[in-house]
């Protein structure tokens, strides 16, 4: 296994069978044996067997049709066979990994999956060593609380929370993109993966209700639009302090926004009753 990568190289080809997942937050989480748990990753190695986490490169299945048919909790056929796959080499769980597969085979007479069209990246922020170019208004905070949104520079991705010692109402903190310029597009599109923890209703694991974690839009110089709440419904939830679990998020259409200048923002909302974390990794914007 190699180090983390210091950026991302797209069209890279790698090619290993397919030795198991991992559920929670590090590579070292990473597990061997069926049956999966997550379907938003799979872990591969050169040898079917005899692997650890030093050994392994882990894979990010984007939401569609890829994830439908190459998880191993749907497709535990698939535990040690062979497959190579293209995306960009990057990191992902704190070491070297792949991401945004857009192909894959396991050869022989096997359809390959055909890649989707692309149009111009205008935006990647990955947030492996900075904020690359997103900036925070967290609006006035409560006494107590010094800030929402922050980079985690250790294993790089954005996150917020209202907790300090103690749990505070946080009306709206947003973590906004940089101005994405679509004049002269016609569709463009975000993608972005995020994971949640700790948020709890009378002591019980639970997931944001609506109005908690959302995006909303603004023109250039412009008001913030309505908030579009984001659901969390598909992560799995963690346990303990292990509590990330990044997955695909669902895509964001920007078109209606086409042809102008915008921002987006992840807005985070809490309350002294639930206040938990939210994460955001690997914002990626692409127009035609």
């Amino acid at each position: 296994m190699t180090s983390k990568p210091t950026g991302a190289t797209a069209g890279v080809y790698v090619k290993g069978y397919i030795v198991g997942f991992i559920p929670g937050k590090v590579i070292s989480d990473a597990e061997f044996a069926l049956p999966a748990t997550v379907k938003t990753n799979i872990v591969i190695a050169d040898s079917p067997d005899g692997n650890t986490s030093a050994t392994v490169l882990p894979i990010a299945l984007p939401s569609g049709s890829i994830r439908d048919e190459l998880n191993l909790q749907d497709h535990p056929e698939y535990f040690h066979k062979e497959v190579t796959l293209r995306g960009s080499y990057e990191a992902y769980f704190g070491v070297a990994g792949i991401k945004s597969v857009d192909w894959y085979s396991f050869g022989g007479g096997d359809t390959p999956v055909t890649p989707p069209a692309t149009g111009t990246e205008i935006l990647n922020a990955t947030f492996t060593s900075s904020n690359d170019g997103f900036t925070f208004e967290d609006g006035t905070l409560p006494s107590g609380l010094t800030k929402v949104w922050q980079l985690d520079a250790t294993y790089g991705y954005m996150k917020a929370s209202g907790y300090n010692q103690a749990s505070y109402a946080v009306e709206a903190a947003y973590l906004v993109s940089p101005v994405l310029d679509l004049t002269g597009k016609t569709s463009a599109t975000m993608t972005y993966r995020q994971a949640i923890g700790q948020y709890k209703i009378n002591g019980v694991n639970s997931y944001p209700t609506p109005g908690f974690i959302s995006y909303a839009i603004r023109e250039e110089g412009g008001a913030w639009g309505a908030p579009v709440d984001v659901d969390a419904s598909d992560l799995t939830y963690p346990s303990g302090k292990n509590f990330t679990s990044f997955g695909d998020a669902a895509p964001i259409d920007l078109t209606p926004y086409a042809g102008k200048k915008i921002q987006v923002g992840f807005r985070y909302h809490s309350t002294t009753e639930l206040c938990g974390t939210w994460e955001i990794d690997n914002v990626k914007v692409t127009a035609k």
